[in-house]
């Protein structure tokens, strides 16, 4: 089959592929909304799946979460031009949550994902009394390296995930940005922006 590039490797965005028509993505089950930054493009989230899938590792976890893996709602990212270096993305994963479940649990089940899948995992944040779109938000930030395949070349990507989860709705909203750990790539006013985008519509 014909294999789709990584979103989180370079690819070239021709200026009618970035222009979406609408920069906003809506959920149209809790309203949270966010905005894609002006060089940044939506991709079709079912395409991240199996490309995950490929950058996670060849290890009991990697395979275990693989199987287990969600596809997000939604996904955008900005293509940077450096093989060497993640691009940065981010996605919007929803799911049914209990009311009886507190959202501090979340900090413990990425605790455990990220240092299983990953030798070099490393938290810088981890709590459960932030704020993203004006709510109370599980907030955890790590860096990791994950193995990702640019054409013949398996390409180490040192990343810094930021992640924010909430509750909205009865679902569980987790708005994750992953990026380079290199400043030069890491976009921080795109990301900062688009992080302060997010919102509940009316």
């Amino acid at each position: 089959r014909t294999r789709r590039p990584h979103p989180l490797a370079p690819r070239r965005l021709t200026p009618d592929r970035m222009a979406t028509p609408c920069p906003d993505f809506t959920c149209p089950v809790t309203g949270f909304a966010f905005t894609r930054p002006e060089r940044w493009a939506f991709m079709p989230p079912a395409w991240m799946h199996p490309e995950r899938e490929a950058a996670w590792p060849e290890s009991p976890a990697g395979v275990a979460a693989a199987r287990l893996a969600e596809d997000p709602i939604a996904v955008c990212y900005r293509d940077h031009g450096s093989m060497r270096h993640i691009n940065p993305t981010a996605q919007l994963f929803r799911r049914p949550w209990p009311h009886t479940v507190p959202i501090a649990q979340v900090l413990g089940a990425m605790q455990s994902h990220f240092t299983g899948l990953y030798d070099d995992a490393k938290f810088e944040v981890l709590t459960d009394h932030a704020m993203l779109a004006g709510a109370r938000a599980a907030h955890y930030v790590v860096r990791f390296t994950q193995g990702v395949r640019v054409e013949d070349e398996v390409v180490p990507y040192r990343t810094r995930l930021t992640g924010y989860t909430l509750i909205a709705r009865g679902h569980a909203l987790t708005f994750t940005v992953a990026t380079s750990t290199t400043k030069a790539y890491r976009m921080d006013d795109e990301v900062a922006a688009l992080l302060a985008s997010a919102r509940f519509a009316q």
